[in-house]
């Protein structure tokens, strides 16, 4: 009897809207993606700074690492930045590597003032490291803090030259597990590419 008076009701759904694709006859529609710049919540990225500019047009006088579309990533033209530790006990110099892909070797390290690197230290030390690296610069730059991340990103997509934007890529490293860090993981391939002994000498 329930369902009956349910039914005379009109509170009984006997057929539910069938989910329509695009150009389809109207039903529950489908959401287009939205972007990181059309969420509520999305946060207005401040001007350039006269650093970040700066690198910026630094970088773009740099020659892409040559490679081919196939292989971009999979010999040293991808690089990483990653720092030695995420606490202050672990990383009490603030150090961050610079480690070309897919041999993990450190180029380059620097400081930084905080655990946090800002978009200014990371952007510096990616100019220095492209000039010691005979002015060539990454085709993908992979960063393990999501806000630096974005911010560089941001600054590529609208302030940095097309040929710049055409041929390097910004994207976010994930930062190692708890259990992962970085002298583990040179621990486990020190034969092959000396990654410990760079790691300590930076102490």
């Amino acid at each position: 009897w329930a369902v009956a008076d349910a039914i005379r009701e009109g509170r009984v759904v006997d057929r539910l809207v069938q989910l329509e694709l695009t150009h389809t006859t109207p039903g529950l529609s489908i959401p287009s993606p939205t972007s990181v710049g059309d969420l509520p919540n999305a946060i207005e990225e401040s001007a350039p700074s006269k650093k970040e500019l700066s690198c910026l047009d630094l970088l773009a006088q740099f020659s892409p690492i040559s490679t081919s579309q196939q292989m971009a990533g999979h010999d040293g033209s991808r690089w990483v930045f990653r720092r030695i530790g995420y606490t202050e006990q672990r990383n009490p110099a603030h150090v961050c590597l610079i480690l070309a892909s897919p041999t993990g070797e450190v180029i380059d390290s620097f400081q930084c003032d905080s655990l946090d690197p800002t978009s200014e230290e990371l952007l510096m030390g990616l100019v220095e490291c492209c000039s010691k690296r005979g002015d060539r610069r990454p085709r993908l730059v992979g960063i393990d803090e999501r806000a630096c991340q974005e911010r560089i990103s941001f600054l590529f997509r609208e302030y940095a030259s097309e040929a710049l934007q055409e041929t390097t890529d910004i994207y976010f490293y994930n930062p190692p597990s708890q259990e992962e860090t970085i002298p583990a993981v040179a621990e486990e391939n020190a034969e092959d590419h000396n990654l410990l002994g760079r790691i300590r000498r930076l102490f």
